[in-house]
């Protein structure tokens, strides 16, 4: 990557940071730079948005990932509790508003679920300056922040 593209992959590659966080956390690690090579012609597009996947274009990357062949999307909270019990554990929470405490402000994000029941639930998530944060979050911030989950399938 230039270094421009690499700056943009740390502010719009928040899905694809995820999955290359679960590839790592299963025993396949992938680089930044190797995803990109494997990847980039589905975020070529928009210009100066380099590393943004669309939620359509997931499928497609767990597939070159062996990481799974198609993916399920649930809105509720106990749906996702459900399925993480079951054993389908790789699920991305894609949320519409800013994860941090109080906040309000519309923001497309994506995190890695670590765990969840029915009171709270951990996120894996990147942040800018490729940093990354993991928290548990009560359940009811779920709704709070327009969650919904991204239950990847075999």
């Amino acid at each position: 990557m230039t270094p421009e593209q690499r700056q943009q992959f740390d502010q719009f590659g928040c899905i694809a940071r995820c999955i290359i966080e679960l590839a790592r956390s299963k025993g396949h690690p992938i680089t930044d730079d190797e995803f990109c090579a494997q990847f980039d012609y589905l975020f070529r597009e928009p210009e100066h948005q380099y590393g943004m996947l669309l939620t359509s274009q997931i499928a497609d990357v767990i597939k070159g990932l062996s990481l799974g062949g198609h993916f399920l999307t649930f809105r509720r909270y106990d749906a996702i509790v459900s399925r993480f019990d079951e054993g389908q554990r790789d699920i991305l929470v894609l949320s519409e508003i800013d994860l941090n405490d109080n906040a309000t402000g519309l923001i497309d994000h994506c995190s890695l679920l670590k765990g969840i029941n029915d009171h709270n639930f951990r996120l894996w998530t990147p942040l800018i300056g490729h940093t990354q944060w993991e928290r548990d979050l009560e359940a009811q911030v779920w709704d709070e922040k327009a969650c919904h989950g991204v239950v990847l399938q075999p």
